[in-house]
């Protein structure tokens, strides 16, 4: 708003309300997340997964 504004917050409803309707319309939202959606989630692991991504011991530190 302030940068369709030139830089400046409107000093009026008025002008507010005409900024607004000269804005994009805003993104449909993403959907929401439910059991059915991540049962179809999976993430793969390999054999060596903890050797790339586990946390060391503070021995390894």
């Amino acid at each position: 708003i302030i940068e369709l504004n030139g830089g400046q917050s409107p000093l009026t409803y008025k002008r507010f309300q005409t900024l607004i309707s000269r804005m994009d319309p805003v993104e449909i939202p993403a959907e929401t997340i439910t059991a059915e959606v991540m049962g179809k989630c999976a993430t793969p692991v390999s054999d060596d997964h903890d050797d790339k991504f586990g946390v060391p011991s503070l021995e390894e530190l």
